[in-house]
């Protein structure tokens, strides 16, 4: 399916609450070019099987996930999110909404934004990135209210296969945790970029390269500005350090 203009539906309650529900459907490919919206009620795109998506304008769930494939464990899904793109997701009451939502693996290029917001009280966490296992490389941004990356069974549980994340952009979890790995795959996270919040991997020989001018909350300890009602100005970004030592990312209004 080739978008440049807008795929929009009614309300989260009605029948057709997805803007694209590709179901049980195999071979999904989405093209969603500069200027085309695909907006869902619930959710922008989802179904059970793998889809090849390419997007360089709007993915939206305004009550859900901007991508959501419940996805079998082995299977791999294909997403490039370029330039100017933007994948999000919301929740709100018992309703979840994370940016992507992939069950299984993924092989996920991001040089846009890709961004959860809202929270749910039926106890998920907003997630930017929902993910079994597979390779993420990001140059662009991945945000969320709450974590930033899980990756997991989708149930708590261990993750389907090892995860490699490659940041040079940003990654940032709002309420302190950046990155949970759950499982004992042998990971590897490689950070050239920002990353706020924790980073959390289970068992097995996981790595976690950190290059010179990577940015933790360490760092931007040492080298932001704190003013004196402690907040730090860090690159154009303002942050506060919370009680438990983690940090989180604020308005800018409370640094300049």
């Amino acid at each position: 399916m080739l978008f440049r203009s807008r795929s929009l539906n009614a309300t989260a309650a009605s029948s057709g609450n997805d803007a694209l529900d590709f179901q049980g459907n195999e071979g999904g490919v989405v093209r969603n070019y500069a200027e085309g919206v695909i907006s869902g009620a619930r959710h922008g795109i989802t179904g059970d099987k793998p889809v090849e998506i390419e997007n360089a304008g709007t993915i939206q769930g305004r009550l859900g996930s901007g991508v959501n494939l419940d996805t079998a464990a082995a299977t791999s899904t294909s997403i490039r999110n370029l330039a100017g793109g933007k994948i999000l997701g919301h929740a709100e009451g018992a309703t979840d909404g994370d940016a992507i939502d992939v069950d299984g693996l993924v092989d996920l290029t991001n040089a846009g934004t890709i961004k959860a917001d809202g929270t749910s009280n039926s106890g998920s966490q907003t997630e930017a990135l929902a993910l079994g296992g597979g390779v993420v490389s990001n140059s662009g941004l991945i945000s969320s209210s709450q974590r930033a990356v899980t990756v997991d069974d989708s149930n708590g549980g261990a993750a389907f296969g090892a995860v490699s994340i490659d940041n040079s952009g940003t990654i940032e979890g709002g309420e302190g945790s950046a990155i949970l790995v759950v499982g004992d795959f042998a990971d590897t996270i490689t950070n050239s970029g920002v990353i706020t919040g924790s980073i959390t991997t289970g068992g097995g020989a996981d790595v976690v390269n950190l290059f010179t001018g990577a940015t933790t909350g360490a760092i931007i300890a040492n080298e932001a500005q704190r003013n004196r009602r402690g907040y730090y100005a860090w690159r154009n970004g303002c942050y506060i350090q919370r009680r438990d030592g983690s940090w989180i990312r604020v308005s800018q209004r409370y640094c300049y």
